[in-house]
């Protein structure tokens, strides 16, 4: 029903753009049900994009807030030089470097931090919550030191896929493809707060926005 309603309304302005947001791993079925929707003609103002390649193609637009986009083999080189430099000051995870898979551990778990918008200011209202000298203390200790050293490096220089939608909030006023568009949600069962974050902001850049959501079957 939403592809449907999305080629009708597309065909009749075509003046207007119109984005479907769906999770990564939907992209290429959901541009295949709209080309058969529009009677294999396809519509030039329809976009099917992820959360990130919707980023992607609204910061093509500013080259002024371009920064290096690191992927995962950037992540983990950045996080070595990190680690290199803080090993002195680590206590539990002085030897984590020489173990196999604990960078990439590590990369994971900061990438998850920045996804869910933790700051520095949580960890520290954490430490309340366990006993000094506590093998718990020295982990989060030593996690935090590395997540700070991991962020300075970030700063000005580079971006990581999570930061992103982050990125993306600033400009959203600004972007021509935005400006005035219809956007529509389908696949999703939730969403983490930067995407909830993007999506206020794209409610009033928008005209119009669609969700789906799941339901029990009934009859």
């Amino acid at each position: 029903y939403l592809c449907q309603s999305i080629c009708q309304e597309a065909k009749k302005h075509i003046d207007k753009n119109y984005i479907i947001l769906v999770p990564d791993q939907f992209t290429l079925e959901t541009q295949k049900n709209m080309v058969e929707f529009s009677g294999g003609q396809g519509i030039l103002n329809i976009d099917v994009l992820s959360f990130h390649r919707l980023a992607y193609r609204v910061l093509e637009e500013m080259p002024v807030h371009r920064r290096t986009v690191l992927e995962d083999m950037g992540k983990m080189m950045l996080l070595r030089k990190v680690f290199a430099e803080e090993k002195k000051n680590l206590v539990y995870f002085k030897r984590g470097l020489n173990k196999p898979g604990f960078l990439d551990e590590c990369k994971s778990f900061f990438c998850e931090l920045m996804q869910y918008a933790i700051t520095e200011e949580d960890f520290s209202d954490l430490f309340g919550q366990f006993e000094k000298e506590s093998l718990m203390s020295y982990k989060m200790q030593d996690i935090r030191n590395l997540y700070e050293g991991f962020q300075e490096e970030l700063q000005g220089k580079y971006i990581t896929s999570e930061e992103i939608l982050e990125e993306l909030c600033y400009v959203v006023k600004k972007s021509e493809i935005l400006k005035g568009c219809v956007v529509a949600l389908d696949g999703f069962t939730g969403f983490t707060p930067t995407q909830y974050d993007l999506l206020k902001v794209l409610m009033k850049a928008g005209s119009q926005m669609y969700v789906t959501v799941t339901t029990d079957r009934t009859g």
